[in-house]
């Protein structure tokens, strides 16, 4: 293609002498003297390009080369005819610009088909990587003053109680003063000051006077109707029972409740109100260590004693109860740089030693504190695990040294046999297709995976 381009001005400029040629040709041929030939011209009509003309020639045409075809037999017949149009002269350059971008448009395909030719080669390759992990402790850090912040909280109680209607119940004291014992039955009614009635719940024998002293007896009483209305004071029953026998009773009757619903504390109030003051505590707790720290430092607690109390406890019948959380702890400070660095000196050379040469560490080192310790005189031991990812080198340009050039199936087993190398495939190319030998053609794709 590159031939074709060389040699077109050559073919130019054959064509423009051709050209030049038939200009400085004479139209018609001299006449010998002495002699006045008639010349006789053939006139055919013609069709070029939607241009209609006239073409003139001393030699007949076969009928077939033209549909309407006149011969002119004299000079007069030239004339023109009113509905033709004169047949314009050809011109090269259209025919010349053509020609050039035909060459071109060869030159250009000859360079660009071997490079559309060329097929791009994927290599995926999986490196050998490993997660190495490493626990320890550093004596790092520093002991911050101990804090203690309380929150307390009011809030309604939510249990619900039922209280049963009971009866009084109390003691009845007889005195007898006939020189007989009496008997009183048990369900014997006696009616106080205030016009309560109590009955003997049992029956009771009163022993007979014996001078200077009145014969006496004691019996267990209730009231009779329910209710805290039974609650007699002490001598509400001081009365005669008869002429030789008297009754009192020296002390008030307690337990007569009525019968009412009421509010209590509930095991939930305590723990849920609980539950939201820790977390207030913490953040306040949190928030004022965080005042004590260096830009760069973190802190971990030490130690925490939280308390919960509450002024009613579980069950007691309350309208509202007040819960408060207490915490004292003392936290550590470190800083989280040197934390870091220390612990990803430890984890390299753990990764050295268990892995060999070649490997690189992949992203960064997680470091997670499990404990903290402290050692007098106020020491503060960091224990922790670390952990990262190790992946081994590949050198790419090695790669490319080694394989360009070469037979797809020999590419895979040279770079299977190569050290590192989990896993590989090459896509793009047959089996039995050479590689690329431009490296501009050879595309790598590393894919980290454990």
């Amino acid at each position: 293609m590159r031939k074709s381009a060389k040699q077109l001005p050559y073919i130019l400029a054959a064509l423009n002498q051709e050209d030049q040629e038939a200009d400085e040709r004479p139209t018609t041929q001299p006449l010998p003297d002495g002699e006045d030939q008639e010349e006789i011209l053939h006139a055919y009509p013609v069709n070029i390009g939607g241009v209609q003309g006239v073409l003139h020639t001393k030699e007949e045409l076969p009928p077939e080369y033209f549909t309407d075809s006149k011969v002119i037999d004299n000079q007069e017949d030239l004339a023109p005819q009113p509905e033709a149009q004169p047949l314009k002269e050809a011109s090269f350059f259209p025919h010349f610009f053509l020609i050039l971008c035909f060459f071109l448009m060869l030159d250009n395909v000859s360079n660009t088909i071997p490079i559309l030719l060329t097929p791009t080669a994927i290599i995926t390759i999986i490196p050998k990587a490993q997660q190495i992990t490493f626990t320890g402790s550093l004596p790092l850090g520093r002991i911050l003053s101990p804090l203690t912040i309380s929150q307390s909280q009011t809030i309604p109680t939510t249990g619900h109680g039922h209280q049963t209607a009971t009866q009084a119940i109390g003691i009845l004291t007889f005195y007898n003063a006939a020189f007989t014992t009496q008997t009183i039955p048990a369900g014997s009614v006696f009616t106080g000051s205030d016009g309560i009635q109590i009955a003997t719940s049992a029956a009771v024998t009163i022993p007979a006077n014996n001078p200077p002293s009145d014969g006496e007896a004691q019996v267990s009483a209730q009231a009779v109707y329910t209710g805290a209305i039974g609650n007699i004071p002490a001598l509400s029953i001081n009365t005669a029972f008869s002429a030789s026998l008297y009754v009192k009773n020296l002390a008030p009757f307690t337990g007569g409740l009525d019968e009412r619903d009421f509010s209590v504390v509930t095991k939930t109030d305590i723990n849920t109100t609980a539950a939201t003051l820790t977390g207030k505590v913490t953040a306040s707790m949190n928030a004022a260590f965080q005042q004590q720290l260096f830009p760069t430092e973190q802190s971990e607690k030490l130690a925490c004693h939280p308390t919960v109390t509450a002024d009613h406890a579980i069950g007691n019948e309350a309208v509202q109860v007040m819960v408060t959380v207490s915490e004292t702890c003392t936290i550590v400070a470190y800083d989280t740089g040197q934390l870091t660095a220390r612990a990803t000196h430890l984890l390299t050379t753990q990764a050295s030693k268990q892995l060999g040469a070649g490997y690189n560490l992949y992203g960064t080192v997680q470091v997670n504190i499990t404990k903290v310790a402290t050692r007098k005189p106020n020491t503060v031991l960091l224990f922790f695990t670390s952990r990262g990812t190790w992946v081994y080198s590949i050198d790419q340009q090695s790669i490319l040294h080694l394989i360009a050039g070469k037979p797809r199936q020999q590419g895979l087993h040279l770079l299977t046999s190569l050290p590192g190398i989990r896993r590989v495939a090459i896509t793009g190319i047959a089996d039995n297709d050479p590689l690329p030998e431009d490296p501009g053609y050879i595309h790598f794709q590393i894919l980290i995976g454990l």
